[in-house]
């Protein structure tokens, strides 16, 4: 949308990767962190990010999701912080690091 992240965007007819959903980085220094949200959209891109794993409850539907790319972090996913407040913690003791 505006040259930071490859991919392009597009808006679809109907709602993409609905619902519920729980999160988990695949790097090693993020395993076993989950934290959850949801998804409510109807645009879709051709990079959704391959930074973590959504699953839906039950766990009948999983996709790649989130760029994260230096010190950008994206993604389609609405997060639920109170989910998991260490999460949170360590995005704003990184946030402090980045901002001198």
């Amino acid at each position: 949308m505006c040259g930071i992240l490859e991919g392009t965007c597009k808006k679809t007819d109907h709602l993409v990767r609905f619902g519920y959903i729980e999160i988990s980085p695949k790097s090693e220094s993020g395993a076993g962190t989950v934290i959850r949200g949801h998804e409510f959209h109807y645009f879709d891109s051709t990079n959704n990010g391959e930074y973590c794993t959504a699953v839906k409850p039950g766990g009948k539907r999983t996709w790649d999701c989130m760029i994260v790319q230096g010190n950008v972090v994206a993604g389609f996913p609405h997060l639920y912080y109170r989910s998991n407040p260490g999460f949170i913690n360590r995005f704003l003791d990184r946030c402090r690091m980045y901002s001198g």
